[in-house]
């Protein structure tokens, strides 16, 4: 997928919808990890802001995800793959 159409896919709700779902549903999942998973502060931290504003961080993560050359052509299984894939880069884990 070409940038442009990586790009494009900023306006397109329903991508950007199942994308945040998909973020909303990791986010919750990792404020429920055990603390001695590696990076699990930052991780969380993301999380929570995630939680705390979805359409914004989802927004940007469908940026992400688009970026791994997922579209709204995708399965669920895609999307959530493609959330877990990016999380630790979006939570600032080096």
């Amino acid at each position: 997928m070409s940038p442009l159409s990586q790009a494009q896919l900023r306006t397109n709700d329903e991508f950007k919808a199942r994308v945040t779902q998909s973020m909303i549903a990791s986010a919750i999942a990792i404020t429920s990890e055990a603390g001695t998973v590696p990076d699990h502060v930052n991780r969380c931290n993301y999380a929570t802001l995630a939680l705390r504003a979805p359409q914004q961080y989802g927004d940007v993560m469908a940026q992400g995800v688009a970026s791994q050359g997922v579209d709204n052509t995708a399965t669920d299984a895609a999307i959530n793959g493609a959330v877990s894939s990016i999380w630790n880069s979006f939570s600032g884990v080096i």
